[in-house]
């Protein structure tokens, strides 16, 4: 019973690297980010790196820093006071394949996107929360370039 014991935990630590390591792989490269609200009008277009900094935030967990690179209009109204490239830092965590993209550096003011990461393109919600919970719109993410 007890080597049967030690083989499962051996097994299971040999596995888990891997799971890790590929789901760290899945978010190399440069990323193309199209936000669109409840009309399903384009908001905004990015394009972001996923990096492994470790990000600020007011919520529990393992939040990374995305790297915005550009953005499409420059002053847009993904968030309310239209600064989210200059003064609001954009975060990501990966929990399985599912991906929340969100400001979680101003508290209580929460905007995420949260979709099923498959391959390398993810599509889901785009909410707002803190005092409130609200459905925003919608958002696609494409990977464009290793």
């Amino acid at each position: 019973m007890k080597t049967l014991a030690s083989l499962l935990i051996i097994t299971i630590f040999s596995i888990l690297p891997i799971k890790v390591f590929a789901a760290a792989d899945k978010l190399t490269g440069t990323w193309a980010l199209d936000v669109n609200n409840l009309n399903n009008r384009l908001i905004t277009t990015l394009e972001i790196k996923f990096t492994a900094d470790k990000a600020n935030s007011c919520l529990g967990g393992s939040w990374r820093k995305i790297e915005v690179i550009s953005s499409t209009p420059e002053k847009n109204s993904f968030y309310p006071d239209s600064s989210m490239i200059l003064n609001q830092e954009l975060s990501y965590k990966l929990d399985n394949d599912v991906l929340t993209i969100g400001r979680n550096n101003i508290c209580d003011a929460y905007k995420h996107l949260t979709g099923k990461l498959k391959e390398y393109q993810a599509i889901g919600k785009y909410i707002g929360f803190g005092w409130e919970r609200k459905e925003l719109g919608t958002f696609k993410l494409n990977r464009t370039s290793i």
